[in-house]
């Protein structure tokens, strides 16, 4: 008898789900195991495991002729300084790929940093060399783009307003803004940048402006929300595709990411006479800028307090996170207001 005691069971590599059944089918007995590790004790001629099984609530104890313990792979440790020298995150166990959805198979946050192979955890030999192709294909695209110069500045300064406070450098998920020697004012990275315009919602002088995406308040509606393209403004389409009453009193408006939403951007739907501002984004595991789902989170709760501060309605400002194509969870957010 086979026995394997496990937290995660995951079967990603090729043909081996059909492995899974087949020891299945042979007699192997696979426990999951959640947030507690087996006990083991015994000598060199007998061993005892005993565990927790989650199906019928109760400890099991066993004999075992032999005990395996699974190998754990861990990356250099002299990994943590060269991520922090290429400004990339990486994932909990020290790996370089930051433990995002929207960053597979081979991206990072900075464009034109990839990770492949076993730099992000281990991958088979197969799998490595379909990941190079990928890289070599996404290096020759941005070549191809600098060459044609097709792709122009999302940001644009205002000098007379931008008081070099370094705002935009810190903010930037992307390490698309650059201060170079002789030049008085930050560069931005036409090809770094990926527009998610937090950088100029966290401009404290207003020096910044992006060059897409919804930026000022519109005409007034009970209810506005402001929702990122990359999950919840593809929800409000899929649910109008389908044919669903969104209600006359909703505007909905895309914003490129849920960091480009800033207070001033709030206080003037509110000022307009918006009743509600509703600020729908993605999960915080999968937002493309890594930090501007918790950036939208963060300034809705400290302008919500302190206009209760004031005795204002601190529930005006509603903040909610999405998935794309949650078209079912879209609707049932805002039926609440229809």
């Amino acid at each position: 008898e086979v026995l394997f005691l496990l937290e995660h069971f995951k079967a990603a590599a090729p043909s081996m789900e059909r492995l899974f059944r087949q020891a299945r089918e042979s007699g192997v007995l696979f426990v999951k195991l959640t947030g507690a590790e087996p006990h083991v004790e015994g000598n060199e001629t007998r061993i005892k495991v005993s565990y927790l099984d989650e199906t019928i609530g109760k400890r099991v104890e066993l004999e075992a002729d032999a005990l395996i313990v699974e190998d754990t792979v861990n990356p250099p440790p002299s990994w943590v300084e060269m991520a922090r020298a290429l400004r990339i995150n990486m994932d909990s166990k020290g790996y370089f790929q930051a433990d995002n959805v929207r960053n597979l198979p081979i991206f990072t946050a900075r464009r034109g940093i990839y990770v492949l192979g076993s730099s992000k955890g281990l991958v088979s030999p197969q799998k490595a060399k379909e990941e190079a192709g990928a890289v070599a294909t996404a290096i020759w695209s941005i070549l191809k783009e600098a060459r044609q110069q097709e792709k122009a500045p999302g940001v644009t300064i205002d000098t007379g307003k931008c008081a070099m406070c370094l705002t935009c450098f810190r903010s930037c998920p992307h390490s698309a803004v650059e201060f170079r020697l002789g030049d008085r004012w930050p560069v931005f990275s036409p090809v770094a940048c990926l527009r998610c315009g937090i950088c100029v919602s966290s401009c404290p002088g207003g020096a910044l402006s992006l060059e897409e995406g919804g930026a000022t308040a519109s005409s007034s509606k009970e209810t506005v929300i402001l929702a990122c393209k990359n999950s919840a403004h593809d929800a409000y389409m899929l649910a109008s595709m389908k044919g669903a009453e969104i209600g006359e009193g909703i505007r909905v408006e895309k914003v490129p990411c849920g960091g480009s939403i800033g207070v001033r951007r709030i206080l003037e739907e509110l000022e307009n006479g918006t009743k509600r501002v509703v600020v729908m984004v993605c999960p915080h595991e999968s937002c493309k800028s890594i930090l501007g789902s918790k950036v939208a989170q963060q300034r809705c709760h400290v302008l919500g307090e302190q206009m209760k501060a004031i005795d204002a309605d601190g529930k005006q400002i509603l903040y909610y996170t999405i998935s794309p194509g949650s078209d079912a969870e879209f609707l049932g957010i805002i039926r609440q207001w229809v």
